[in-house]
């Protein structure tokens, strides 16, 4: 008969019989102590009002390297108050083993190990009690070392027995249970406007995503496409979930408002500023800017202009944090020198095609301008077809440097030095804030690296 096919009795435990004697008593204290393990109320000073033993045909189940008969000893709870000790009896019959029988005692007493978690692991989930069995520590040392709860006196070759079972059973925790004990549910949101579909920013989310995995939490995404209706429902449907905090993006670096629902749990604002007291990550715009004019100043270069100028967008925060910054950045070096920027350059939008009419505007003035600072990277390369189209050559005749690293930028060519957005690292920083509880009011800055390629070289006069 199958081994579970006992009627409205409940298997509690069970072990294959071998050939050679077994010791019947270790064998029922096991079994008890597994049962208890499982969060079964056993009472054992009366075993025969509450247990029996069944000898049972398992010829459907398989031991691994036992080749004794298809025999089992089964421990079942009854569903009748009192039980017939005869299979009882009969299975105490056996004499104990001696010494010469120990060996073989062993490995059927670690066959009945295997079959047990076999059993259990057909039946459903693994769990904590099967863990800490399989180490051979007690359930409240297993969760100890899971958890990794500091300041134990668990060794490390019991931690390491632990964390081996784990994984050789395929243990995963019960977040349900953990999230009702501890009020965390291991759950981020991550909500943007637009940076979810989008390639180039898609380095935010990779960033975020490995902190979270890294800090064993879960991360939901979702953008908004800039609407607030579907913002607001985002937002009520992660608080629906119950998410421990959220990380708010915006494609381009901008100030924002914070959705007023989201104030019940922690948040961190990436790529955004806000003037309400939150936390936020941001490019350091200024110091890029500063760099990139460096970088020029340090060839030689002096008559130096900037493409992308645009007042409304440098003044306005809440269309862009990156335009004035950098400006800044860029006045700040050149002051530094004695030098002003070369009046020109104005693009209302940083496209191809904004960039290629303000450097034809620039060409056309009676003195060449050899040093070119474009406000992006999509606007380098409308100026880069200006100057071929005039005859002009880079670096030969300008210099071009530019921001943000857009893949653009690697297959110009020659090659565009330009300062990256580090938005990898930002999506990493805004997540380590959130889940190490450093989301305190204020900025973090994150640098903006210099990838230097061939369009910088000293100007011919």
């Amino acid at each position: 008969m199958p081994l579970t096919d006992f009627g409205h009795d409940e298997l509690v435990g069970y072990r294959p019989v071998s050939t050679a004697p077994y010791d019947f008593d270790a064998f029922w204290q096991r079994t008890l102590d597994d049962a208890r393990t499982q969060g079964g109320a056993v009472k054992a000073e009366r075993v025969t009002d509450r247990f029996r033993l069944r000898t049972v045909e398992v010829d459907d189940l398989r031991f691994p390297g036992w080749q004794g008969e298809p025999v089992a000893v089964a421990l079942v709870r009854t569903a009748a108050a009192a039980e017939s000790r005869s299979a009882h009896e009969e299975a105490a019959d056996g004499s104990r083993p001696g010494a010469d029988d120990r060996d073989t005692q062993a490995l059927d007493e670690r066959r009945w190990h295997s079959a047990r978690e076999e059993q259990r692991m057909a039946q459903g989930r693994v769990t904590l009690a099967d863990v800490a069995r399989h180490a051979g520590l007690s359930v409240t040392a297993a969760s100890l070392v899971l958890n990794r709860r500091r300041g134990t006196r668990i060794s490390a070759e019991a931690q390491a027995r632990v964390f081996a079972a784990a994984d050789e059973l395929g243990y995963r925790p019960n977040m349900a249970a953990r999230s009702l004990r501890t009020r965390k549910t291991a759950t981020i949101a991550f909500v943007s406007d637009v940076v979810a579909t989008t390639r180039f920013a898609g380095d935010m989310i990779r960033g975020a995503l490995d902190a979270a995995h890294e800090r064993e939490h879960v991360m939901l995404i979702a953008e908004t496409q800039g609407d607030p209706e579907t913002e607001r429902q985002t937002v009520e449907a992660m608080l629906d979930r119950q998410i421990d905090g959220f990380v708010y993006a915006a494609m381009a670096s901008r100030l924002l408002t914070v959705p007023p629902a989201m104030s019940s749990r922690p948040a961190v604002l990436l790529n955004a500023g806000s003037t309400e007291a939150v936390a936020s990550v941001l490019p350091d715009d200024e110091g890029a800017g500063h760099s990139v004019a460096t970088l020029l100043l340090e060839h030689g270069h002096r008559r130096i202009a900037v493409i992308g100028r645009a007042e409304a967008i440098e003044r306005d925060p809440r269309r862009s944090l990156a335009a004035g910054p950098r400006l800044r950045g860029i006045r700040r070096a050149l002051a530094q020198h004695g030098i002003r920027l070369t009046p020109g350059g104005r693009a209302e939008h940083w496209e191809p095609d904004d960039g290629y009419e303000a450097m034809r505007a620039l060409l056309r003035r009676r003195t060449l301008t050899p040093g070119i600072i474009c406000m992006n990277d999509r606007l380098a390369l409308g100026a880069y077809q200006a100057l071929a189209e005039a005859g002009l050559g880079v670096p030969d005749d300008v210099s071009v440097v530019s921001f943000d690293d857009d893949p653009i930028a690697g297959w110009l060519r020659p090659g565009l030095t330009t300062a990256a957005l580090p938005h990898e690292r930002m999506g990493r920083l805004a997540v380590e804030m959130l889940l190490d509880r450093d989301y305190r009011p204020g900025t973090q800055w994150v640098p903006m690296p210099l990838r230097v390629r061939a369009s910088v070289a000293a100007p011919r006069d």
